[in-house]
């Protein structure tokens, strides 16, 4: 089974950007990834070209499992 960690965030054209962070610290706190994703957004790293995100919509875990059958 896989893990990673969605930050989602919204964007000044009203559409919603992820990024995916591969092997997550397992049980972070609300606080800590809302702390985290504010601090990327005040920092401005990630910019698209027009619209560069403006707020926190979101964050999740996301388990994966796969299964080979051949």
């Amino acid at each position: 089974m896989s893990d990673v960690l969605e930050l989602i965030f919204t964007t000044t054209d009203n559409k919603t950007k992820t990024i995916t962070v591969a092997a997550p610290m397992p049980n972070l706190s609300e606080a800590d990834v809302r702390a985290a994703m504010e601090q990327m957004i005040a920092s401005d790293i990630f910019r698209k070209a027009d619209a560069p995100i403006n707020g926190v919509k979101a964050a999740r875990y996301v388990s994966r499992s796969v299964t080979s059958i051949v």
